[in-house]
């Protein structure tokens, strides 16, 4: 790792650096500052690499029938699987504070599905996965088409 002086500000970036609008970079107003940027910005790729790599593995399993993709042996569609997995990686990520309404950023030194709320000073809640996935089994039931993707 490296960090040089880019104009105003402090800037790190990695061994493998090519430019700054393919690599990783972080930028601060000082080199700490960009150092944790740097560090944030490959916590985020590593995220999204594990992202495209479960629903890669996802698609890998998947097995065909009748002209649909189904994952698992319960009988759950490839495209609800995803679904289901991309909007709990959205609420893990944002949690609206139970108390105040406020929504709370989900804090990475914490367990995943609580956030501190700073309005209230308090957990502002959690997520129930069961809850959430029962949820859609139900709109499912009930013929609402599936969303991102084809049937």
């Amino acid at each position: 790792m490296r960090t040089f002086k880019d104009g105003n500000q402090w800037c790190a970036v990695g061994d493998s650096f090519v430019n700054l609008q393919e690599s990783p970079v972080g930028f601060g107003d000082g080199k700490e500052d960009a150092i944790e940027n740097l560090v944030k910005d490959l916590e985020i790729e590593l995220i999204q690499a594990r992202e495209e790599g479960y629903v890669e593995g996802l698609s890998a399993y998947a097995w065909w029938k009748d002209g649909v993709q189904y994952v698992g042996a319960c009988g759950q569609t490839l495209c609800v699987a995803i679904a289901l997995r991309r909007e709990f990686r959205r609420r893990m990520n944002e949690i609206e504070c139970s108390h105040c309404g406020t929504i709370c950023q989900v804090d990475g030194e914490m367990p995943r599905y609580f956030a501190w709320c700073e309005t209230c000073r308090d957990y502002a809640g959690g997520f129930d996965c069961t809850a959430y996935a029962q949820e859609i089994m139900a709109s499912i039931a009930d013929g609402r088409p599936e969303e991102g993707g084809v049937r």
